[in-house]
């Protein structure tokens, strides 16, 4: 049964290294926010451009993008897939917004999107067209992510003004590239991957990415707020 946003459709197609993988992103993941959390809240004393926490999101971003991507060539129902990862990003949108900090197009909004995008054009795996990717998306991002427009309405392609705000921000340009990579390279990597087994307690986050995706924070922020009241 797939429980993560980037797992296959069912449990006879899990490999034991993309879960694995995609457990050390969602521990990056923790770390990253606990940390974000502790420094909003006048806790932490790290500043945010401090390089091994940037490391650790940049790791943890890459991961579940690309792993989100090979898990299309896995499932046997990416719009299914899409459909729930839309739900999953809409509930996202709803609670930070009655946070006061609004998601219009956060991570799991760009994983929707490239599912249904893979779902509907049911592309064939290629090693080519897969590096092809990567080299687009190392060309791009030093200055794609820097470009503004006078208008917000493809905010979700990478275009948006000045004054456009999200508090969580992955458009398909670049990053959907990192996510196509992972698609057109899957079968090529999980038939080297297939068969090599890790223990069952490691991969277990992996295999539950989704629902610890969205119970982390509001438990790192409750957990934070009785330190606060206890300490």
């Amino acid at each position: 049964m797939e429980t993560s946003p980037t797992s296959a459709s069912t449990s006879e197609n899990r490999i034991d290294i993309l879960d694995g993988w995609r457990t050390l992103a969602v521990l990056f993941m923790v770390v990253w926010h606990l940390w974000y959390d502790l420094h909003e809240r006048s806790i932490g004393s790290i500043v945010p451009t401090y390089y091994p926490y940037r490391l650790l999101r940049c790791a943890s971003v890459h991961s579940f993008l690309f792993l989100a991507g090979i898990s299309c060539t896995l499932s046997k129902n990416n719009l299914r897939r899409g459909g729930k990862l839309c739900g999953a990003a809409m509930l996202v949108s709803v609670a930070m917004l009655l946070a006061g900090d609004p998601v219009l197009f956060g991570i799991l909004h760009l994983m929707a999107l490239c599912t249904l995008l893979w779902a509907w054009g049911k592309p064939k795996g290629s090693v080519g067209p897969g590096l092809l990717c990567l080299a687009l998306f190392a060309a791009l991002y030093p200055w794609l992510p820097e470009v503004r427009v006078n208008f917000d309405w493809l905010f979700w392609l990478g275009l948006r003004s000045n004054e456009f705000y999200s508090a969580d921000y992955y458009p398909l340009l670049p990053w959907g590239l990192i996510f196509f990579a992972g698609g057109f390279l899957g079968d090529w990597l999980c038939e080297k991957l297939r068969g090599i087994t890790l223990p069952r307690w490691f991969t277990w986050v992996g295999r539950h990415a989704l629902p610890i995706y969205l119970l982390h924070q509001p438990v790192l922020l409750f957990g934070i707020r009785l330190w606060e009241r206890w300490a």
